[in-house]
């Protein structure tokens, strides 16, 4: 299955629509990811991709935000064991992946 078949899974009548794919994995802070695959939205995703690897832990967590905001529906985002700086603000990069913007709203 491709990245944007993964992402289009979060709203099946938009599945197709490669636009709000886009939309939906820059909102979860994946231009980064995007940028790194080598067929960008095609790129075929599993336990073992294009380098032998597949994915980070990371990356995953990436596409899933992606396929939430395909929903448009209210979300709460939880961060698993962040790390203590985020209480002080960034430091070090922690922060630089976080999205932002109006998508990102609490339940």
């Amino acid at each position: 299955m491709s990245l944007k078949d993964t992402i289009g899974l979060g709203r099946m009548q938009h599945r197709d629509d490669q636009e709000r794919i886009l939309e939906a994995l820059r909102t979860a802070g994946g231009d980064e990811l995007l940028a790194s695959l080598p067929e960008g939205l095609e790129t075929r995703l599993g336990r073992k991709s294009w380098d032998g690897r597949g994915l980070s832990g990371g990356q995953w967590q990436t596409v899933a935000n992606a396929r939430t905001a395909m929903r448009q529906a209210p979300l709460l985002r939880v961060l698993e064991d962040p790390p203590p700086a985020s209480m002080h603000g960034p430091r070090n990069g922690c922060s630089s992946s976080t999205p932002t913007g109006a998508a990102w709203r609490a339940a």
